[in-house]
């Protein structure tokens, strides 16, 4: 019994101090508009149900806000995060099974995002989330930028000698992102939008060159 109180002790002594490590310099910006400096700290990848926790001095008491009470973070070290309550589109291709997983589900919720690439008029940002979830600000309202997934009918699958494809790609954010540029007057960017997929590199490829064209 003393050796199992011994242990959970250890436990709680490294949690906490662990906790403590993770605490950076830094600042928040509260849903009223309030700029708080002091220390902050986050879990990776956090989800609508986890917390952002900060404090007026490193060896203060530990404030927790909840995402729908903060706008936007940032650590000393350049980490920031944009804070919004969005609706989200859930469709993602599980990468073990190819299965689609979330079809036809939405959720509305305040989250963090990620930023992947900051422009004058454009902006990119990801969620992290079983999947990666992007997202379009234009200085006025963040958009996410939506792909879902369906699977073929028996029908759809006749017309396949070989090969049939597991699901059809619905790539709604191509036809999104005309409401920002006129791909039309520009071939060349019609074309990188035509070639791009629903991942990182490609969106922050694409968003940049976007948004240098702007005028």
């Amino acid at each position: 019994m003393r050796k199992f109180i011994f242990i959970l002790f250890a436990l709680i002594t490294l949690t906490a101090s662990g906790q403590k490590g993770k605490f950076h310099a830094g600042l928040i910006v509260t849903l009223s508009g309030d700029t708080l400096g002091g220390f902050v700290n986050w879990k990776k990848n956090a989800g609508s149900m986890d917390s952002l926790y900060f404090k007026s001095r490193e060896s203060g008491e530990t404030v927790v806000y909840s995402w729908s009470s903060v706008r936007f973070i940032r650590t000393n070290k350049g980490e920031e995060r944009l804070v919004c309550t969005v609706k989200r589109t859930l469709d993602y291709i599980d990468p073990f099974t190819f299965n689609i997983m979330l079809p036809d589900s939405t959720v509305t919720e305040a989250i963090p995002l990620t930023p992947v690439c900051k422009g004058v008029h454009l902006s990119l940002y990801k969620f992290s989330g079983g999947n990666d979830y992007f997202f379009i600000y234009d200085g006025n309202k963040v958009v996410q930028l939506v792909q879902t997934y369906r699977y073929l009918t028996t029908s759809e699958k006749m017309f396949y000698l070989s090969r049939v494809p597991r699901y059809f790609i619905n790539s709604i954010y191509k036809a999104q992102l005309l409401d920002y540029y006129d791909f039309d007057a520009d071939p060349k960017m019609a074309n990188l939008l035509e070639m791009s997929t629903y991942d990182e590199q490609s969106l922050r490829k694409l968003l940049v060159k976007m948004d240098d064209r702007i005028k």
